[in-house]
């Protein structure tokens, strides 16, 4: 067994006594997260799963369109996981039907564009790294919208606007930053997702 190997076996054991630990801690309750799964999604389709966390996500979607809690806390959720449902439409082949994530990303849309347009007065919830994540999450969703893929039909070219109180300027200004390789301060470091291919 090589050095490599050991090390992986080790990262391994130490990942399998985490989960454990955690699956019997009866004072706590780990759950999946609908932005995390999103996030899963669009970033490392290759992981194995991939086509569970798709469908769980589309069973997880509410008769409205939404990801999420009431009063604001949807937004974020719904945000990462339309994004996914758009980045799943754009892979060559997906093991999930087209006609159901295509479903599921227009009725997404649909909601965000009630909350999020030119002079909507949705107030957005205050949560952690809200201020880079909603900025950054419209920013990719406006992305595919330019070029929408075919499955998602016609008439979604309208684009999302930032709610009130989040101005993309601190984002871009981050960004900025890690492409320039300057270091982030720990705490931005659980939001990496958000600053783009410089964050890799």
């Amino acid at each position: 067994m090589t050095v490599t190997d050991r090390s992986q076996t080790s990262r391994s054991a130490a990942a399998d006594l985490l989960l454990t630990a955690v699956a019997a801690d009866h004072w706590g309750d780990v759950s999946p997260a609908v932005y995390d799964t999103a996030r899963l999604v669009t970033l490392t389709p290759a992981l194995a799963g991939h086509t569970g966390r798709v469908d769980w996500l589309c069973h997880q979607q509410l008769p409205d369109g939404s990801w999420g809690a009431p009063d604001g806390y949807a937004l974020v959720p719904t945000l990462s996981a339309t994004e996914a449902m758009l980045a799943e439409l754009r892979r060559p082949s997906s093991s999930v039907s087209t006609e159901r994530v295509a479903a599921a990303a227009r009725r997404g849309l649909a909601v965000l564009r009630t909350w999020l347009h030119p002079g909507a007065a949705f107030t957005a919830p205050d949560t952690i790294a809200i201020e880079f994540l909603v900025p950054a999450l419209i920013e990719d969703i406006n992305a595919v919208l330019a070029d929408p893929p075919a499955a998602l039909g016609d008439g979604h070219r309208v684009r999302l606007c930032c709610p009130p109180g989040l101005d993309p300027e601190p984002l871009l200004r981050l960004r900025a930053a890690v492409r320039a390789g300057r270091d982030l301060p720990p705490k931005l470091w659980a939001s990496l997702e958000a600053f783009g291919p410089g964050a890799a």
